[in-house]
């Protein structure tokens, strides 16, 4: 049914992997999200770390009962925060699908930039679609004398 099937082992592999990069670069790049009272809503992922360019992408995944309640908005500007002014990442990118407009409408309302569009880059439930690349320079997020 166009769903794909994770393994354990390949969950396993992923988080190993994660924590592997973590080592190397110092912080770290998955993050559970959680309410006030510990329920785990979803995954803030920081990835594609490229420590010379001072970049990397960001991913959010929030289960579809917790959207709209301020949950992504919390973890985004902290995952944010924390990668211009603790680990001294100069740009952010986000990727969504063209036809995700929630996703396009909260990451302008978070200051990302519309930057490009890959054509047919994911191919989903049997069609081919477009993705939409968003960034975030540090310099723009700062306040302006």
């Amino acid at each position: 049914y166009g769903v794909a099937v994770v393994s354990a082992s390949a969950v396993r592999y992923q988080i190993d992997a994660w924590i592997a990069q973590e080592v190397a670069i110092g912080h770290p790049v998955a993050f559970i999200i959680e309410s006030l009272e510990g329920e785990r809503v979803g995954l803030a992922v920081l990835s594609d770390v490229q420590p010379i360019d001072r970049s990397a992408e960001i991913s959010i995944f929030l289960e579809s009962r917790h959207r709209g309640r301020g949950f992504g908005a919390d973890a985004l500007e902290t995952l944010v925060d924390a990668a211009f002014h603790q680990w001294n990442v100069h740009r952010l990118t986000v990727r969504t699908e063209e036809h995700n407009l929630a996703a396009q409408r909260f990451f302008l309302a978070h200051r990302f930039a519309l930057e490009g569009r890959m054509r047919e880059a994911r191919f989903i439930d049997g069609a081919w679609h477009d993705i939409l690349l968003f960034g975030r320079v540090r310099d723009e997020t700062e306040p302006r004398s």
